[in-house]
């Protein structure tokens, strides 16, 4: 007992460490050692009274680690991912709900009948984006059921942003020669996010200061539709593990990036994402004209995803969640490669997008319901 209570109190602050080396990892030892003492006492009032200091001690450490990442940093000029609408008009709310099948929702999406576009997988994950100063997730203001989720607003105003403490200051101070002393590992509720994007710390640190890369973490761990399949791109560059363990798995998919503040053509987004060795979700080719019934037939095929270089991938037993349709109005930029292209300085129009799920299907109105919209 006066051990344990000796090593609560250094965990307290309330006498010296005789450790000249005391750091956040002693500090983990030091109190691996209180718990192993504590439960060696007999149940009793004293035994009660260390697992209440050590839990305190517990939340004052989280507190004081938290208090020290600041996760509005670098998040003020920052795009938030963009609303993406869906593909069809609809009509009703809750349980009245419902997609006309054949009516384009071209006032919010700008798409319109026969337009030239791309489908690109639709990926169920958490959507994350990275510069190279951080590692950023959007939040929704509003909560499930709120009519102003139905609203179009500017990214600003329906969501909110913040950094994640996911270990990338730490890769960069180590990248820049700096310190690796560090408050704890992260934010633990991140954790799979981490193992998802680690990997590609290195690619973001590398990416130009105006340049933001979005992307879905996806894996095992992080939605239920991956738990017994895992996910591949169609397109290279192939994931960069070399070995796929099919109950557990983590990895992510890019979707889009912006250059100041503007998102890229989709043959942008491909060529940059090809430049820098980042995992493409996958994408249909050659374009095509926007036909609705051709692209409810696909997903009504009950399509899964496809890992062309490994025929026994788990990936391969996954359905797919669905499409992003992108309307091709800058189709000519970045074919030549991203090296070849001139950084616009000037705004342009950004090129339609729309989504559209296979559980959306289950939502359609009856054909005569539409007609007499």
């Amino acid at each position: 007992l006066r051990e344990v209570k000796t090593i609560i109190r250094i965990l307290e602050g309330k006498s010296p460490s005789t450790d000249n080396n005391n750091n956040i990892s002693n500090e983990d030892g030091l109190e691996s050692e209180a718990i192993q003492l504590t439960n060696m006492l007999p149940s009793g009032k004293p035994r009660k009274d260390m697992e209440k200091r050590l839990r305190a001690v517990r939340k004052q450490k989280k507190a004081a680690q938290k208090s020290l990442f600041d996760k509005s940093l670098h998040t003020k000029s920052l795009r938030i991912q963009r609303k993406i609408h869906h593909l069809l008009s609809s009509t009703g709310l809750g349980d009245t709900f419902q997609y006309y099948p054949n009516s384009l929702n071209t006032e919010i999406n700008k798409l319109v009948p026969n337009q030239l576009i791309v489908l690109t997988e639709k990926w169920d994950g958490t959507t994350v984006q990275a510069t190279n100063k951080g590692i950023f997730k959007r939040s929704d203001k509003f909560t499930k059921g709120d009519a102003r989720k139905f609203q179009t607003m500017k990214e600003e105003e329906r969501y909110d942003i913040e950094r994640l403490d996911v270990g990338f200051d730490e890769f960069l101070a180590t990248k820049n020669g700096g310190s690796t002393s560090c408050r704890g590992g992260g934010d633990k509720s991140c954790k799979y996010i981490r193992e998802a994007i680690e990997p590609y710390y290195p690619i973001f640190a590398s990416m130009d200061d105006d340049i933001c890369v979005y992307f879905e973490a996806v894996g095992t761990k992080i939605q239920a539709r991956f738990k017994t399949c895992n996910i591949a791109p169609y397109s290279n560059p192939e994931p960069s593990s070399s070995s796929v363990d099919s109950d557990y798995w983590h990895d992510i998919r890019v979707f889009d990036f912006t250059r100041n503040g503007q998102f890229l053509s989709w043959n942008e987004t491909k060529s940059l994402a090809l430049k820098l060795k980042l995992p493409l979700v996958g994408f249909t080719d050659p374009p095509m004209p926007l036909n609705i019934n051709q692209i409810v037939g696909m997903l009504r095929s009950g399509l899964t995803y496809d890992v062309k270089s490994d025929v026994n991938h788990p990936a391969n037993c996954a359905l797919l969640e669905g499409y992003v349709v992108r309307g091709l109005i800058h189709e000519h930029e970045g074919k030549g490669g991203i090296d070849e292209q001139p950084q616009r300085t000037t705004e342009r129009d950004e090129e339609p997008i729309a989504k559209i799920r296979v559980e959306d299907l289950e939502q359609f109105a009856p054909i005569e319901k539409e007609l007499t919209k």
